[in-house]
């Protein structure tokens, strides 16, 4: 019962990032404009004047931080943490299946923003990159644990490892 309505309150809330993908679609012209090959003047005016537009005033808090070719990446990114937190552990009654599919998942989230470098302040790209890689290895660490290989590891020292790489 609790998965058929974990499921349904799922697929209600995931559809939020793609409500917010289809307001910033009809508005992507202004977020993006198609303008060549510009310098970093030009991109500086680009961004100004994106910030400013009436428009787009209501959907800031959706692409201020992203470059404007990557307008659109806080949808992903919410998409992605309702992945993690609904729809994993629904994916399957077996913790090994769900710690598996978690470090797969952030695996491909550290080569996505590794290689798109989507924030325009690269000091964000390198707090996402730590975000993504402690990610990654909570998931790893829960393996450890679910598997046994973890038992001879002082106990102490494990969880301070483990909260070290949650906290960039």
């Amino acid at each position: 019962q609790f998965v058929v309505v974990g499921a349904a309150l799922l697929g209600i809330y995931a559809t939020v990032p793609f409500v917010w993908f289809g307001l910033l679609w009809k508005q992507r012209r202004l977020l993006h404009p198609d303008t060549g090959g510009v310098g970093e003047f030009e991109r500086g005016g680009l961004l100004d004047a994106r910030r400013k537009d009436v428009n787009l005033v209501s959907l800031a808090f959706l692409f201020e931080p992203y470059r404007p070719e990557w307008y659109f990446m806080e949808c992903f990114e919410m998409f992605r943490r309702t992945l993690f937190v609904g729809a994993l552990p629904l994916f399957s009654q077996s913790h090994y299946v769900c710690a598996s599919v978690g470090v797969l998942l952030s695996l491909m989230s550290v080569i996505v923003y590794r290689e798109l470098e989507p924030f325009e302040r690269s000091e964000n790209n390198v707090l996402n990159y730590a975000s993504q890689y402690g990610l990654a290895l909570t998931y790893m660490a829960a393996l450890v644990i679910l598997t046994g290989l973890g038992d001879a590891l002082n106990s102490l020292a494990f969880g301070l490892a483990l909260v070290a790489a949650n906290v960039p």
